[in-house]
């Protein structure tokens, strides 16, 4: 389970940061970032499916993308 997403410079998004309870409910008006962000999650998606090199090839360009896991969390108590 994805516990925390950071977003910088991908598509819309400048030093994004959310955390995800067991149950989030992703809600906005229209053009506010939605769909950008399902889109940086089906990147990680893609990254975990196939090597990165597939991953990357798509046409979305971005300088930083990171995602905290639950299983980080519990690691380091």
């Amino acid at each position: 389970m994805v516990t925390l997403i950071e977003i910088d410079g991908f598509k819309t998004f400048s030093k994004f940061q959310m955390e995800f309870a067991p149950l989030t409910i992703i809600a906005g008006t229209n053009a506010s970032g939605k769909s950008n962000l399902f889109d940086a999650m089906q990147l990680l998606s893609r990254i975990v499916e196939v090597d990165l090199k597939t991953a990357f090839s798509s046409s979305v360009l971005f300088s930083s993308l990171k995602f905290e896991f639950i299983s980080e969390k519990l690691n380091q108590g």
